[in-house]
């Protein structure tokens, strides 16, 4: 009778332990219910105090983040870095963006910080070895080695450094970058759910050439229009990240998207600052035809201030093509402005004809150095 009793209360003392245990369990995963995000739902409660999602337009009908096709994220606070992270296919994060949930994903970031006041750097498709981020105050090269906690946003630069071969020091060019810049402030009294433009931070030259006498201009001077070389000199190859401006001045541009795809929100994209390294890019052209090479050149962003010179090359780099052209002056006289151009996607052609250089806009305008507009291509 006594073995009976005990084995009763034994029973009875488990069935309670497990009925506490499905107390609990049943507690928790009502807990985790409630904190749980809905990532497809910008405005939904959760648990994580921060949720931002980027987007791009190439124009204010079209949004085509497919272009990007990897995100670098610096995260200052009081102008420290405190947090790092890259998404390629997988995430890989540091201090305050280190992804232990594995949750981030190229179109979307969702943490829990501490409170502060807190700015958000993010470049779209950067590669090191083609452009490289440096501290100059610690004197560390390379997105690695920017160290969280040390590095200030002000010491630090993005410069084009890929040289190009044998080509009087010009770089090869740069990636499609797009840049992203985004303030906010975390007090932990509702969640932060924002969304951040990228912008265009890259300029594309497609540029067609076509000399009306070959012999005389070009085979004359033992050349060939295999393998020419087409350069840019006197163009920024470098950013800043310690602000937002261009000359001093702080600029937001913005333009309204489609309402009907996009609701009343305004996309509001920001101007990463050019530092004071100038240089030179270059790339080689193919010929087309007998008479006509193409090519194509990218790089960092232009201003209004800036002075884009444009010469051709032989392939061995010595051999001048064509006399420099100041782009400037065909910007000019085209209305093209840079600094509130959005989207630096420029598509020009170029007629040699002895000394006489006409130099076409797409729409079939174009400008004749020395001032005249031309006539349009024949």
């Amino acid at each position: 009778m006594r073995n009976k009793m005990k084995n009763i209360s034994q029973n009875k003392v488990v069935r309670s332990i497990l009925h506490h245990c499905r107390s609990l369990w049943l507690s928790l995963v009502a807990v985790i219910a409630l904190c749980s995000c809905n990532i497809d739902n910008f405005d939904a409660d959760c648990c994580d105090n921060l949720q931002l999602t980027f987007r791009y337009f190439s124009d204010p009908t079209s949004e085509q983040y497919g272009l990007i096709n990897s995100q670098s994220h610096l995260l200052f606070c009081e102008g420290v870095l405190v947090g790092k992270l890259q998404v390629n296919g997988s995430a890989h994060g540091e201090g305050l963006l280190a992804n232990e949930m594995q949750r981030q994903s190229l179109r979307r970031l969702t943490y829990t910080l501490p409170k502060g006041d807190y700015t958000l750097h993010s470049w779209g498709n950067y590669t090191e070895g083609t452009s490289m981020f440096s501290d100059t105050e610690n004197g560390t090269n390379g997105y690695s080695g920017l160290e969280v906690g040390k590095v200030r946003s002000d010491d630090i630069r993005l410069n084009i450094v890929r040289p190009s071969p044998n080509n009087h020091g010009a770089f090869n060019g740069s990636e499609r970058l797009y840049y992203g810049y985004h303030k906010f402030k975390v007090d932990n009294t509702k969640p932060i759910c924002h969304t951040v433009d990228m912008l265009n931070a890259h300029i594309q030259l497609h540029v067609t050439v076509v000399w009306r006498n070959v012999a005389r201009d070009v085979t004359a001077k033992g050349a060939t229009l295999q393998n020419v070389r087409m350069r840019l000199s006197d163009i920024p190859t470098g950013y800043l990240q310690s602000n937002v401006a261009q000359n001093g001045k702080d600029i937001v541009l913005g333009f309204t998207a489609n309402r009907q795809l996009f609701g009343p929100r305004e996309v509001i994209e920001y101007v990463p600052a050019k530092d004071e390294t100038f240089g030179a890019v270059s790339t080689t052209m193919s010929q087309v035809e007998n008479a006509k090479v193409w090519g194509s050149l990218i790089s960092y962003r232009l201003c209004d201030s800036t002075h884009p010179i444009l010469s051709l090359w032989a392939a061995d780099n010595i051999t001048r093509l064509m006399k420099d052209i100041d782009l400037h002056r065909f910007f000019v006289a085209n209305d093209w402005e840079r600094t509130f151009n959005l989207r630096q996607y420029y598509q020009i052609q170029i007629i040699i004809d002895g000394d006489k250089v006409e130099v076409l806009a797409l729409d079939n305008i174009g400008w004749i150095d020395g001032g005249v507009i031309g006539t349009g291509i024949e």
